[in-house]
């Protein structure tokens, strides 16, 4: 069964980052709100660090967004998404299943 997307909230930082569905199987979705425009990576590690894959990476606009990541072409296993902004890092780990 899946689990409920996790809301990573930095009420500090104005950033809310989530996950689901999780497991992937093969597509997830991940979701941040910034409350300003501010320079983001949104990317995909595997469990050895490497960066597998670049969602977004650039200015971001502030508001709700959601990106799909199709995981059709990985490896089931863990994987990490990290978001690093100008003034912080959060993320949260996400299983491919097939």
């Amino acid at each position: 069964a899946a689990v409920q997307p996790r809301l990573s909230l930095d009420p500090l930082h104005g950033i809310q980052f989530s996950i689901g569905p999780n497991p992937a199987n093969p597509i997830t979705w991940i979701s941040y709100n910034l409350l300003y425009p501010q320079k983001a990576e949104i990317a995909v590690y595997n469990l050895l660090g490497q960066k597998v894959a670049t969602l977004a990476s650039g200015l971001q606009m502030p508001g709700q967004k959601t990106l799909i990541w199709d995981a059709a072409n990985y490896s089931s296993g863990q994987y990490f998404v990290r978001m690093e902004t100008e003034v912080g890092v959060t993320g949260d780990r996400v299983v491919v299943v097939k």
